[in-house]
């Protein structure tokens, strides 16, 4: 008795050992907040102080850093001063002269970016900031240049791959190797279009360069070893295809590069620029390191990145991609059908549809070719099964229990299916999005909650689609975490919980003692 008695108090006091480190490891998520006198801090989702008052102005948390500005602190050629500080309130990055627009100006963008900063400016043009700084938020890593490079890093790069672009002071580019802290590629290159190559890469790419020729542009292949090879001048790229080794018209990390000849035909090169499969009269990149190629342009077939069939079949029309594992297609007899990715027959459609959202379980699909031909039907992955729904409009989105939000062809105002298609509400509200530096807020839910407008003003429908927080607000940001952003008549910006109730008001201060 005594020694179960003992085994038991032993499991009690691990479980709560567990639970207490399970606790710890969770993260806290901290919102900018201002004090009573215009400082700006970071509270938790109880509106209490974590992060003290003390700066002119802050950002929200990527992961965990964020960019703050401090007070008092402008330089000799009267620049503001930034920082990037943790979860903790501790400069990690600190005195920082400038740093691009998108990292601290648009939340929006600047999440999908390396935060890209420097410390001095080009003597008289004070107006621009030497970008010897890349900041990987995801992970802490730093990477700075020697300021007596000539060179400095792109602005706005996107975050991902550890190869980005670096430009010298005679405009001309480079890469460099976020890793290993070296150049790859010495800057030589005159770009065309540096748009083009914004997206971060690991393994290879293809630029376009200035050529001699006006009517010429020749491409070149690069590698992360530094390698530069031309490729042939019979090939070019399709107009729609972005430069980036990862996306669009490569295959994922493997074997080519779908390109075009100059008779507007495709054909899949390996990296020598040798042809790997016959001339194409089209192909589409379904983004899954799988291509859909039609040598006649009727008859599509899916081959693997090496070139190899995946499967034999044959279809007459195809998605432009795989969603969640499946693909639209219609057999060369006229069957339509949703395929799995080894082609085997997952579930038969009446008419050839296109996948438009997708939530944790359920894929909206839609035929809208002919204006009256519009159908919408629900395809539930777990059971493979498909339900067509009525519905006078457009499916916006679909929360991970299966709600389903779409808005009216005839109102343009948005109501609530659920994961059957039956109505949950019907279409009164308008979806409320707010804009940040001339981008827009999405539409959809955040952390269980959308933003929604009706007669004027904003509240909050949960993802069963039950209005919880009523439209009372004159403003309203999406959730972030636990707390949203809103602002009424009487008061210009305060926090809210999933309860609507007011958590921390700004230029009130907290009762808790920073």
């Amino acid at each position: 008795m005594i020694k179960r008695t003992m085994s038991m108090i032993f499991l009690m006091i691990i479980c709560l050992i567990l639970l207490h480190l399970t606790a710890m490891a969770e993260t806290t998520n901290l919102y900018p907040a201002e004090d009573e006198y215009g400082l700006y801090g970071y509270i938790n989702e109880k509106g209490e102080w974590v992060i003290k008052p003390q700066y002119e102005d802050a950002e929200d948390f990527c992961g965990d850093y964020a960019i703050v500005l401090k007070p008092g602190q402008e330089n000799e050629t009267n620049s503001e001063l930034y920082e990037i500080i943790n979860a903790k309130g501790e400069t990690i990055v600190g005195n920082i002269r400038g740093i691009d627009d998108f990292a601290f100006e648009n939340p929006y963008i600047g999440k999908d970016c390396y935060w890209v900063y420097g410390y001095e400016k080009y003597g008289d043009r004070d107006d621009e900031f030497v970008a010897t700084g890349c900041f990987d938020w995801r992970t802490g890593n730093k990477t700075e240049l020697n300021p007596e490079t000539d060179y400095e890093f792109v602005d706005d790069v996107s975050i991902g791959g550890r190869i980005v672009p670096v430009i010298s002071h005679d405009l001309v580019y480079g890469f460099y190797d976020l890793n290993t802290e070296r150049l790859v590629i010495e800057p030589q290159l005159d770009l065309i279009d540096i748009w083009d190559i914004y997206l971060s890469w690991n393994d290879y790419n293809v630029i376009e360069v200035c050529g001699d020729d006006p009517e010429y542009n020749p491409y070149y292949y690069v590698t992360a070893e530094g390698t530069v090879l031309s490729l042939p001048e019979t090939i070019v790229l399709p107009d729609d295809a972005n430069r980036s080794a990862h996306v669009d018209f490569y295959f994922a990390g493997s074997q080519g590069i779908v390109c075009m000849t100059k008779d507007d035909r495709y054909i899949l090169l390996d990296f020598e620029g040798h042809p790997i499969t016959g001339v194409l009269q089209d192909y589409l990149d379904c983004r899954n390191g799988n291509i859909m190629i039609s040598v006649d342009g009727e008859l599509y077939q899916c081959i693997k990145p090496d070139g190899s069939i995946l499967f034999e079949g044959e279809y007459r029309e195809v998605e432009d991609d795989w969603t969640e594992g499946y693909l639209a297609v219609q057999s060369k007899d006229g069957q339509n059908m949703i395929i799995r990715e080894d082609g085997t027959c997952a579930a038969y459609l009446p008419v050839f549809c296109d996948a438009v959202r997708a939530g944790k379980e359920i894929t909206a699909y839609y035929s809208g070719l002919k204006e009256d031909e519009k159908r919408w039907f629900l395809f539930d992955r777990r059971s493979e099964t498909i339900k067509e729904i009525k519905i006078d409009g457009w499916i916006e989105s679909i929360t991970e229990n299966g709600t389903v939000l779409y808005q009216s062809d005839k109102t343009m105002l948005y109501g609530f299916l659920d994961a059957d298609g039956n109505c949950l509400q019907e279409a009164i509200y308008e979806v409320y999005e707010d804009s940040h530096e001339g981008f827009v807020a999405y539409s959809d839910y955040a952390f269980g909650m959308i933003c929604v407008e009706k007669d004027g003003k904003v509240g909050y429908i949960n993802d069963n689609g039950e209005l919880v927080i009523p439209c009372q607000y004159k403003e309203g940001m999406p959730f972030a975490g636990e707390l949203a952003l809103v602002e009424t008549e009487e008061c210009d910006d305060q926090y809210i919980n999933h309860k609507g109730e007011i958590v921390f008001v700004f230029g009130q201060g907290s009762e808790e003692d920073p």
